[in-house]
């Protein structure tokens, strides 16, 4: 069976079509609080300067804010003579929907606008998948599965061209980075992880198990050559930002402080797991005390940091294959979502894409992938609402429902370890049942 590659543009056009016109619905506030007036504060000052003059509310990472901006001014380029080529017709040809004028300068056409990288960012982040797919299988159906769950996912769909959030970014950039190592261009992964970062700092956790790869597949050469090429991809896409009394560490010192700032302290920022399950969700600090000086935040950190050592260590002692390389960062950001504390309900995208590959090892993982989507786009909707629907939306703060989704989730992820333990040293993945 071969692939129809027409057929595929056709679908990945269809999936962009699906996008605008969700798009065009509404917008989460986020945008107008924050993304737009970044935008413009970078096109009327320039990029110079802009963390000293925004440090109460600047904590995106430089890539990000780039393309608000290039996306503010791009809007601002088309919309004039687009507007007046729409009110030319509205004006001399009768049959011209007037209407049309109205959707044009309507609040969400600027919003989409800013949408636009996150929209095409879902397309890369879907190529990449396939790509990464034909590499496991040789399995036609299963590599165009992957494929079109990724393009038509309603989760991703909702968080990038409804709510506007631009998570899928820097996970777009992570799967060309973990695909390219397996082709063996080393350098060109570490660039792509680099705009990854510095896109959202999200990714940071698989850190840990891409060092691991670069220590396994990096030859010493390439190596000092990724080293050096990364400190150099992030000087560059930060001198921009760079002012004039900046020194020569504006861009790592500028970096760690944002990538270490956090929204809250709270156990739980909306996200549905293990500490909204065993606490109210009302806004609660994670610095209290659990048992003598031991907090939640604490508990959580020990909890993330112990689950990641031990997936480390399962695939050190062996060659770390593609399917063990998936494996391991579905896990480990999953277990990042449900047992950390200061978690966003958007913070479960990441597991999102690597679930899904782990239908190309058996194709009942699929399953695992669908209810996960379906529990995401719970969690999405609960933290918004939007768009109304008083069904839905009473079943996300119907605190029963809710938590039995949640225990659900959470047996997923031991499901998925026990697996992944028994038959990571023995390599088959293909003969899993459930």
């Amino acid at each position: 069976m071969k692939i129809n590659k027409k057929l595929l543009v056709f679908f990945i056009i269809l999936s962009l079509i699906l996008r605008f016109a969700v798009s065009a619905l509404n917008y989460y506030g986020d945008i107008d609080i924050y993304f737009l007036p970044w935008a413009k504060n970078i096109l009327k000052f320039g990029f110079s300067g802009f963390y000293e003059r925004n440090t109460l509310t600047a904590n995106y990472q430089p890539l990000t804010l780039i393309s608000f901006a290039s996306e503010l001014f791009l809007y601002k380029i088309v919309f004039l003579p687009i507007n007046n080529l729409l009110w030319y017709f509205n004006q001399n040809i009768p049959l011209f929907p007037s209407q049309l004028v109205h959707i044009w300068q309507n609040r969400n056409t600027v919003a989409t606008f800013i949408k636009g990288a996150s929209i095409f960012a879902d397309i890369f982040l879907a190529l990449g998948l396939f790509k990464i797919a034909s590499l496991m299988t040789k399995n036609k159906k299963i590599i165009l599965l992957i494929l079109f769950s990724a393009l038509f996912n309603p989760a991703i769909i909702y968080n990038s061209s409804l709510w506007g959030q631009i998570n899928t970014i820097p996970l777009a950039f992570l799967v060309w980075s973990i695909y390219f190592i397996y082709k063996q261009k080393h350098l060109t992964s570490i660039v792509l992880l680099c705009l990854g970062l510095l896109s959202k700092q999200t990714i940071g956790i698989i850190i840990p198990v891409y060092a691991l790869l670069f220590w396994k597949y990096f030859s010493r050469k390439d190596k000092i050559k990724a080293f050096i090429l990364g400190l150099i991809v992030f000087f560059v896409v930060f001198l921009p930002f760079s002012a004039k009394e900046n020194n020569i560490l504006f861009a790592y010192l500028t970096y760690l402080n944002l990538a270490t700032k956090f929204g809250s302290s709270w156990l739980s920022a909306h996200a549905f797991n293990l500490w909204y399950l065993i606490f109210s969700p009302a806004n609660i600090s994670d610095t209290f005390s659990l048992f003598g000086k031991l907090t939640p935040r604490m508990l959580s950190s020990l909890l993330v940091i112990s689950n990641t050592v031990f997936v480390l260590f399962i695939l050190w002692k062996r060659r770390v294959k593609l399917e063990q390389t998936v494996f391991s960062i579905a896990l480990v950001t999953m277990f990042m979502f449900l047992f950390s504390t200061r978690m966003h309900e958007r913070h479960l995208l990441p597991a999102i894409p690597f679930l899904l590959l782990l239908s190309a090892i058996n194709i009942r993982y699929y399953w695992l992938f669908l209810y996960t989507t379906f529990f995401h786009l719970l969690n999405l909707y609960a933290a918004w609402g939007q768009p109304r629907n008083n069904f839905i939306f009473d079943l996300t703060t119907n605190r029963l429902f809710v938590n039995f989704l949640i225990i659900v989730q959470i047996l997923i992820y031991f499901v998925m370890f026990y697996y992944f333990v028994i038959y990571s040293s023995k390599n088959k993945y293909k003969k899993l049942n459930f």
